[in-house]
């Protein structure tokens, strides 16, 4: 929460079973790691037990608010403002490399699978990074002209949309779906219109260019 605690839910109830306060202003995101939660706050991660809610250490390295963590394989991926995207070991809480590419403040990040990991942020680019050697893979600056926010991986139902598609949200109200081939196929583009008299939203499918890549 934006007071720095965690609140505990019981999954079949919905019931909050516990609060745990953390020695950090605010918590920004979470991700759960084979033994552990780590939690990411200002400039900070912290490793906590999720039996018994004790804080196992904290794990330093970013500059500024570490915004999203994804776990790919043995490793956990982390974003921040500070324009970087740390990699660290899942036992040992090593920084394993420092990712820098993006030129302004890193939002979110997908694991897709154990090959690559998305990420996106303030400068509007969709940078893939190879998850095996750490490094570069490609990027995509054409697709959206504002702040990218947000990235999830969807199955269609049917069998021409049945392989899975990467989702990129962004500030300036569109959403482009990605294809997983390396490189990556820009595939449609959503682009938010409004709502209608019953309180539905609709939204505009387009296809646009292939986006540039380097």
């Amino acid at each position: 929460t934006s007071n720095g605690r965690l609140l505990i839910f019981e999954t079949r109830t919905g019931k909050l079973r516990k609060q745990v306060k953390l020695d950090v202003p605010v918590v920004q995101c979470m991700v759960l790691a084979p033994d552990m939660v780590w939690v990411g706050a200002d400039r900070m991660i912290l490793r906590v037990d999720p039996n018994s809610y004790k804080v196992h250490g904290f794990v330093q390295g970013h500059k500024r608010v570490v915004h999203s963590m994804v776990v790919c394989g043995d490793t956990v991926w982390s974003c921040s403002s500070d324009k970087s995207i740390r990699v660290w070991d899942q036992r040992t809480a090593e920084c394993l490399n420092v990712l820098e590419g993006h030129t302004g403040r890193v939002f979110t990040l997908l694991a897709e699978g154990d090959q690559y990991v998305w990420s996106a942020g303030w400068d509007t680019s969709l940078i893939v990074w190879n998850a095996q050697t750490r490094v570069f893979a490609t990027e995509h600056r054409e697709s959206h002209s504002d702040a990218v926010s947000a990235l999830c991986m969807v199955r269609g139902r049917s069998l021409t949309t049945r392989v899975p598609r990467i989702c990129a949200a962004s500030w300036d109200k569109l959403i482009s779906m990605w294809s997983m081939h390396t490189p990556p196929d820009v595939w449609a583009r959503l682009e938010w219109v409004g709502a209608t008299e019953s309180g539905r939203s609709t939204a505009r499918i387009t296809t646009p260019k292939r986006a540039r890549t380097r």
